[in-house]
């Protein structure tokens, strides 16, 4: 809990963190779900990671134009 709370307290290690996810999200959890030890992820399915965060997309879709 105490990482997690230097994590969330700092914007730019947050955000750092998000994009780490997400690129970890898209490979790591069919390693560890859909192994033979796991019984529970035979039966199951992750949805894809989104393309961006919520951030990049919101940021994306209101630039103001000047």
């Amino acid at each position: 809990m105490k990482a997690a709370g230097q994590v969330l307290a700092h914007p730019k290690r947050y955000r750092a963190a998000i994009k780490g996810a997400g690129k970890a999200v898209a490979t790591w959890p069919r390693a560890v779900l859909y192994n033979p030890l796991n019984a529970w992820g035979k039966q199951r399915e992750l949805p894809e990671a989104p393309k961006q965060t919520f951030r990049d997309g919101y940021r994306k879709h209101n630039k103001r134009n000047k």
